[in-house]
């Protein structure tokens, strides 16, 4: 199991990209498909690697369904593909 934090959500009509920060420092961007953690919320889950993948809430037990679209970017790239080149 590979331990997340959910760093951003944005939402685009009926979608949300989730980014996520793993515990190696790595950041990964997936696409929610069933549920949407909350900003802060502590993950559980599979491997970062792309297409579909599943994160469990810690300590909650809601299973988050995503699709993983960008792993191993750059905090930046992450932040770009999220926000669009918009920085807060």
């Amino acid at each position: 199991m590979h331990d997340y934090t959910v760093l951003a959500v944005t939402r685009s009509g009926s979608e949300h990209a989730v980014c996520l920060a793993d515990a190696t420092g790595g950041f990964h961007v997936a696409r929610a498909t069933a549920g949407v953690p909350p900003v802060g919320a502590k993950l559980l889950g599979s491997e970062p690697k792309l297409g579909f993948g599943l994160l469990l809430g810690a300590p909650i037990d809601e299973v988050f369904r995503v699709i993983f679209e960008q792993v191993h970017c750059s905090h930046d790239e992450a932040h770009r593909s999220l926000f669009g080149g918009l920085h807060p």
